[in-house]
């Protein structure tokens, strides 16, 4: 069941990719990275995590465990940080990775951690409820992201770099409806799978390609995104 507060928390993670790193605070931050780590486990478990580029989860993760410390959630900080101890960054992680690559069994020991991980992160509250918490009482921590929400001029919009690495996807409205094109497509393929996690899995993988293209000052396709997010739904979904 989708949580009360998960489209103002979603709509806030969406803002987030439209700012600077510098502008982030440490709310900001760790809003970010529970909501990319939640989900992720969410929906493939930390097999997804362990599967996934480190140098991608690696960040995100670093900032889900200090964000889970912000919030309160002291309880999924501590699976988190069990986490960390396996994966991403780690040997075992990287030798499963090999193995994953050449299709050869995974030690059963980390399976079996795995496995446990999920139990235990699966039966936690969700985080959408410290998350909302904290936000509600830390205005200040979040004013960027709400600010930019509130944004609707074509200057901001052109002055976000999320903006200009696509010539195909050149303000939201045009990401939003790129990302329900992907979410209905992705249904089409997997029709047992979750409408809403789809939408949040699609929109998190977009805008994420998106700000990493920003940062390189990569241009990028839409076709390029498209068979990025179809090689990640296999996963995902």
């Amino acid at each position: 069941m989708t949580h009360p507060d998960a489209e103002r928390l979603s709509t806030i993670f969406d803002a987030v990719w439209t700012l600077d790193e510098a502008e982030l605070t440490d709310g900001l931050r760790g809003l970010r990275g529970l909501l990319v780590i939640a989900g992720a486990v969410e929906n493939g478990g930390f097999t997804l995590l362990m599967d996934a580029d480190p140098n991608e989860v690696g960040g995100h993760l670093q900032e889900a465990i200090d964000g889970a410390e912000l919030v309160g959630a002291r309880a999924h900080r501590h699976v988190l940080n069990v986490f960390a101890e396996i994966g991403p960054m780690t040997k075992a992680a990287a030798a499963w990775r090999r193995r994953e690559a050449s299709g050869e069994s995974h030690p059963a020991e980390i399976g079996d951690r795995l496995a446990a991980l999920d139990e235990r992160f699966y039966a936690l509250p969700s985080i959408d409820e410290p998350l909302a918490r904290y936000v509600d009482a830390h205005p200040a921590a979040f004013a960027a992201a709400t600010q930019s929400i509130a944004s609707t001029s074509r200057e901001r919009r052109a002055a976000t770099p999320i903006f200009a690495v696509c010539a195909e996807l050149t303000d939201q409205a045009a990401i939003n409806a790129e990302i329900t094109s992907l979410s209905i497509a992705t249904l089409r393929t997997h029709p047992s799978a979750d409408p809403d996690d789809v939408a949040q899995l699609a929109r998190a993988h977009i805008l994420t390609c998106l700000s990493n293209a920003a940062e390189a000052t990569a241009i990028v396709t839409v076709e390029q995104l498209r068979e990025s997010w179809r090689q990640t739904a296999t996963y995902l979904v």
